[in-house]
């Protein structure tokens, strides 16, 4: 499933097996990813990424093509805007690091927009807000 793209109908649980009627006890509501999106708006010199819905670990692979995507099409920067999140959880702070540390080592710019209230906590209780490139949001 693309970024943007909703999907239909239930999924099964761990064990593979189908759910539906008769099958409500292995109910597992979607996961978030029916409802992740992400936004991209190249500018000169750089391309703003904004994920918007939840980053989890659901989700993080679609945000995790789309950066390989623009840095493999010459993207010279990228910055990542979390203003969009609701949510993020420990596979999304780690995405931002691993790229925060391939691009210093890689010559390619990256930065971060602060989310709001949980999501910039996340950075904030785990020390990362010190030691990632954050910039101030423009506009």
């Amino acid at each position: 499933m693309q970024a943007g793209e909703r999907g239909h109908g239930r999924r099964a649980p761990a064990g593979g097996q189908p759910v539906g009627p008769g099958h409500e006890r292995d109910y597992q509501p979607p996961v978030s990813q029916d409802e992740f999106r992400i936004d991209v708006e190249r500018e000169p010199g750089r391309v703003l990424v904004r994920p918007v819905g939840e980053l989890d670990l659901a989700t993080v692979p679609s945000l995790e093509r789309e950066l390989s995507r623009l840095r493999d099409s010459g993207a010279s920067g990228v910055v990542l805007d979390l203003r969009g999140l609701t949510f993020m959880d420990s596979t999304g702070l780690s995405l931002t690091l691993r790229w925060s540390l391939e691009a210093s080592r890689d010559g390619f710019d990256f930065s971060l927009v602060r989310g709001r209230g949980a999501i910039q906590r996340l950075f904030d209780l785990t020390g990362m807000d010190r030691r990632l490139p954050f910039r101030d949001a423009e506009g």
